[in-house]
């Protein structure tokens, strides 16, 4: 109900909403068949009272063209230009939610779109575009009805269907949408998409190396800390560093041609979810362990403890305990406590005699929301 799952029931059997008084719409969708079908109506209620609809499947239609396959019979209210500027005045700053539907096709395949109306009066609005990228594949700005729209699919993607009216009053849009594979290996591709969240990995600091002077020679020479600064993009989820420490400046040479670390994410994800799935996290025991010789401390620290860090106000300086490593020659760090902002990676040599070679990498997870391919 308008937009907000509220349950599931069998057919011939009655389901009980309680709601407020006024506009409402009331969609449900036939489980069960394989194909996407629903219906929709909007209904009126009164204080006190309570309004009965009934909501009719038909049997699946079969596709004009023998070769085609079915992907979703559609029965959906095409909100009025009076309904729209109504809710538009009470919404400031918001784009009003009109229906669009999203699902996947296989490169080669051809759309074939059906669309008839309750009644006939006024014209309406068609935009067909592919997802996320927005690719204009088709629009018609002023059309009654559609017959046998054929639309083709040049590479495997999400196609966005947007139906907006020129006509005053709302009624009620009954869409078909169907698809011709290219050849019989794609007649079981899945059509249907599924709204969620996607990790995309994004480089923050490639790998770098630095020299730590030994406690007794920073007096004279160089420094015994260091900060390294981490510039954390927007929706950041998780993310990683890598870490490893030698005091031979060749071993940290040879391990930089290898160290990886952001490739090693990408295949991961890829890997895990295929194209266009998706996971909530990455589990860190997935990465390999880079090597690594001689020890560091590594404290995570926000931005007013970094002059103290360096120096060497010990009283007086804070870390944060996620991503701090003592005694660390190598390995990988995960962070999921702060996600947003800079912060830095306080590396302190704890040897007073020798100096240390270090390398640092640094790999984010973006989250974003959006439609994905279901893999099945």
């Amino acid at each position: 109900m308008d937009g907000v799952e509220k349950g599931t029931t069998k057919a011939n059997a009655a389901f009980r909403i309680t709601t407020t008084i006024g506009e409402h719409y009331v969609e449900a969708e036939r489980l069960g068949t394989g194909i996407s079908q629903n219906k929709g109506e909007i209904v009126q209620l009164e204080a006190g009272k309570q309004k009965i609809i009934k909501l009719e499947f038909a049997d699946l239609t079969p596709a004009v063209d023998g070769n085609a396959l079915p992907v979703a019979e559609l029965n959906f209210a095409l909100p009025g230009l009076m309904e729209v500027s109504a809710w538009n005045a009470e919404n400031e700053n918001k784009a009003y939610p009109y229906p669009e539907y999203y699902y996947a096709f296989e490169k080669g395949d051809e759309i074939i779109l059906d669309l008839t109306m309750s009644n006939k009066k006024g014209t309406n609005v068609i935009h067909v575009s592919t997802y996320p990228d927005g690719v204009e594949r088709y629009t018609n700005q002023a059309f009654t009805e559609l017959t046998d729209l054929r639309i083709k699919v040049p590479e495997r993607s999400i196609y966005r269907f947007a139906f907006t009216t020129n006509h005053a009053f709302a009624r009620n849009a009954f869409l078909k949408v169907a698809r011709k594979p290219a050849s019989s290996e794609t007649l079981n591709f899945n059509t249907k998409v599924t709204y969620k969240r996607t990790l995309t990995p994004v480089s923050v600091l490639e790998p770098q190396s630095f020299f730590i002077n030994s406690g007794s020679k920073a007096f004279f020479n160089g420094k015994s800390r260091i900060t390294v600064p981490v510039n954390l993009p927007a929706n950041t989820v998780e993310w990683f560093y890598r870490f490893s420490a030698s005091r031979e400046a060749s071993d940290i040479e040879n391990v930089k041609n290898n160290f990886g670390l952001f490739g090693e994410v990408t295949k991961l994800l890829f890997n895990l979810t295929g194209v266009g799935a998706a996971i909530n996290t990455l589990a860190i025991d997935k990465l390999s362990q880079p090597p690594g010789a001689n020890y560091c401390d590594i404290y995570f620290l926000e931005h007013q403890y970094i002059g103290l860090f360096e120096a060497k106000t010990d009283d007086q300086w804070r870390y944060l305990t996620e991503g701090s490593r003592e005694n660390f020659k190598a390995g990988n760090v995960k962070v999921t406590c702060c996600n947003s902002g800079t912060y830095y990676l306080g590396i302190k040599n704890p040897d007073s005699t020798y100096g240390i070679n270090v390398l640092v990498e640094v790999v984010a997870l973006v989250g974003s929301d959006g439609y994905v391919m279901e893999s099945k």
